[in-house]
């Protein structure tokens, strides 16, 4: 009898899954996905020894490829399964994106990790095995239904993770560090995820019709061209912003305006810390923004408020701006 836990593997593509062109011997035209499911399973030595394991290949594809419609089809998939766990293997471009839009809205009971490598298996010492045994360890050690995401040995809550390097294996780094990591085939916690409110989660139930969201970083001497056409074109705008939530006087009139007529967030571009709100009082800084109407990512990044707005102002949300900051404002306690 095998009494070994058993896991669902999904396969999406990316890295982990790249080889190089066959057709194009002799010629430098890179690696592209081409692995299945199985493949990857079959390429982790003693994986037998400790888990069941089933393989699908959902997709093959780039991760900047991927869309809200796959991972939502792919919670409901994970929520009627029957395996104990799931993983899924994509690529890391959109990893932290993909895996803060699964906290978001997966109504199962068992745990996620998603999970990919830095490295195609061509190259020398590929991360692609190591990390899918990691993230196979991590799973089976959480009796709870929760999201995160393995990469070099570290376990990272999606909320706070980022990838901050374009190659080095250490690349995902979370604010406030790792919420723990693999050794010795073994699984240490210095402290749990992060956890949504189960009332406020109700905003975030997934509708089909995702609202279109415009997401635009502020740069130097930049007149803010691209903010005259937003409210024709989107529901809703998110501004990676300098600092603590600052941008520039003129930045900050069209802002004003916008705001009347769409939701506006303001995220950071700095890689740690939230966004103030009672620090900067001149025209631009996060006190104005605020007291006209604008709100605030607080936690997230650009990339991740842009998700959560998408899916409340999808919902039809009575109150959007209210709906987004309290959802937010639960992020910030470590359960």
């Amino acid at each position: 009898m095998n009494d070994l836990p058993l896991i669902d593997v999904y396969a999406l593509g990316g890295t982990i899954a790249m080889t190089p062109d066959q057709l194009s011997a002799g010629q430098d035209k890179g690696v592209s996905p081409t692995l299945t499911a199985e493949d990857l399973v079959n390429s982790v030595p003693g994986l037998d020894q400790i888990a069941s394991v089933r393989a699908e290949t959902i997709s093959n594809v780039a991760s900047a490829n991927l869309d809200f419609a796959t991972i939502k089809n792919l919670s409901e998939k994970a929520r009627m399964s029957d395996a104990d766990a799931i993983i899924v293997t994509q690529g890391t471009d959109t990893m932290e994106e993909t895996s803060f839009l699964m906290k978001l809205i997966y109504q199962g009971d068992k745990p996620i990790i998603f999970t990919g490598a830095m490295r195609s298996p061509n190259q020398l010492s590929s991360d692609g095995p190591a990390n899918l045994y990691a993230a196979i360890l991590t799973a089976i050690s959480i009796s709870t239904a929760s999201v995160y995401v393995v990469m070099n040995n570290e376990i990272h809550d999606p909320v706070l993770v980022q990838k901050s390097h374009t190659w080095a294996l250490d690349a995902f780094q979370s604010d406030g560090g790792a919420c723990g990591y693999v050794s010795e085939q073994q699984v240490f916690w210095h402290k749990q995820g992060i956890k949504i409110d189960d009332v406020l989660r109700e905003d975030l139930i997934f509708v089909d019709d995702i609202a279109p969201v415009a997401c635009l970083p502020i740069c130097l001497d930049d007149g803010g061209l691209l903010l005259d056409d937003v409210g024709k074109n989107y529901q809703g705008l998110v501004i990676d912003t300098y600092g603590a939530g600052h941008v520039s006087e003129l930045w900050a009139t069209k802002l004003k305006e916008l705001a009347r007529q769409i939701p506006v967030v303001i995220a950071s571009q700095a890689y740690n810390g939230r966004v103030l709100e009672n620090t900067y009082g001149y025209v631009g800084a996060e006190i104005d923004l605020f007291s006209n109407g604008m709100i605030s990512a607080g936690i997230l990044n650009a990339k991740k408020a842009r998700i959560l707005i998408s899916l409340i102002i999808s919902k039809k949300t009575e109150n959007v701006n209210k709906s987004f900051t309290q959802i937010v404002e639960t992020l910030v306690t470590i359960r």
